[in-house]
């Protein structure tokens, strides 16, 4: 985090170069904090968001498009309805999976855009930007060229895994409709208890 940049990745970058000779690493990325309320959340603050209970009301594909809103090395503000935001526009997409259509639409250039602002110091949040742009055509045009461009700038930010396809992501999806929250399964558990 770049609140670790000084003194103590100085120092070690200092005490490696004095011991072996050469620098450890040609870059240093150092990102910045999630933030609520203009402070940093951390365990000694007690304001800490976990990962696991950020799973149990939005989607793994969800919250990762939200990370990827802020540029790495900025702090961000954690804000639910940006993540509810983020949740809506993954479930549309994901949603809209069996009627996309092939067309001749495909002078789209998402992925190409995308690629050339992640050039420009991983400026993720422009790539949001991008896909939000994507997602403006894809409800007009339906075009199954412009959802595979998606899909594509959803393996570069790591959304998806390399190997997914539109088909898997949406089996996924609705095998996950399918099942109950972990809110209902946490009721039932309590029920059975009683």
């Amino acid at each position: 985090g770049r609140d670790l940049i000084f003194p103590h990745h100085e120092n070690e970058i200092l005490q490696s170069v004095a011991h072996n000779g050469i620098n450890p690493a040609n870059y240093w990325l150092h990102n910045g904090m999630m933030t609520s309320d203009g402070k940093k959340l951390s365990k000694s603050l007690g304001n800490s968001i976990y990962v696991k209970d950020m799973l149990t009301r939005y989607s793994g594909e969800a919250l990762k498009l939200f990370l990827n809103k802020g540029q790495y090395n900025q702090s961000q503000e954690f804000k639910a309805d940006e993540l509810q935001d983020a949740q809506t526009h993954w479930d549309n997409f994901v949603r809209g999976i069996p009627h996309y259509i092939f067309d001749s639409l495909d002078d789209n250039t998402y992925f190409e855009q995308s690629l050339n602002m992640l050039e420009d110091d991983f400026n993720t949040p422009q790539v949001i930007n991008v896909l939000h742009e994507g997602f403006k055509q894809l409800r007009k045009s339906s075009s199954l060229n412009v959802a595979q461009d998606i899909l594509k700038i959803f393996k570069l930010l790591a959304v998806v895994p390399s190997n997914a396809t539109l088909e898997t992501i949406y089996e996924k999806w609705i095998n996950e409709a399918e099942k109950p929250s972990a809110e209902v399964i946490n009721l039932v558990e309590k029920r059975q208890q009683a």
